[in-house]
């Protein structure tokens, strides 16, 4: 699937705000590779090695636990 059509879907599958990790980007098609790119290019963030998100905002601790 064309990068752009899997950041679309992303955007789909992974609400704003809440965190995924690289075995549920794995599991959702996204290559190990992918999540990196999203990230040097802005389109997500890694709070933390192998966890990212989609967010405009600063996480704060009760999205961790809603997150699972």
């Amino acid at each position: 699937m064309h990068s752009g059509r899997k950041l679309n879907r992303l955007r789909q599958e992974l609400p704003e705000d809440l965190l995924a990790d690289a075995a549920w980007m794995e599991a959702h098609g996204y290559s190990s590779a992918l999540p990196s790119q999203y990230v040097r290019a802005g389109w997500i963030k890694s709070p933390a090695r192998r966890v990212y998100r989609r967010s405009r905002t600063s996480l704060i601790w009760q999205q961790v636990p809603a997150s699972q």
